[in-house]
């Protein structure tokens, strides 16, 4: 069993769909909650607040709608997003 954690974006993705949360299975272990917040990954902590994890390479997040869609996420070696391609 693996746990899915869960990424806010708030952007139109390049398919023009846009949804408030997204799932992934690329980050830590555990049911965590992140957002893509001015181009960078943070991950929210127990406590409310929010860390910026610094995120470098690709990120695979996916919707959990009737109609499945899936993304690539690019972060470069700053931790900044350069780009979200449909998978």
């Amino acid at each position: 069993m693996s746990f899915i954690s869960y990424v806010e974006y708030k952007d139109v993705m390049p398919d023009g769909l846009q949804f408030d949360n997204l799932l992934t299975k690329d980050l830590e272990f555990g049911c965590l909650f992140y957002r893509v917040y001015e181009n960078r990954l943070l991950r929210e902590e127990d406590d409310g607040s929010v860390i910026d994890i610094a995120y470098v390479g690709n990120l695979y997040v996916y919707n959990n709608d009737k109609e499945y869609r899936a993304y690539i996420m690019k972060f470069d070696e700053s931790g900044n997003l350069q780009a979200v391609n449909v998978a």
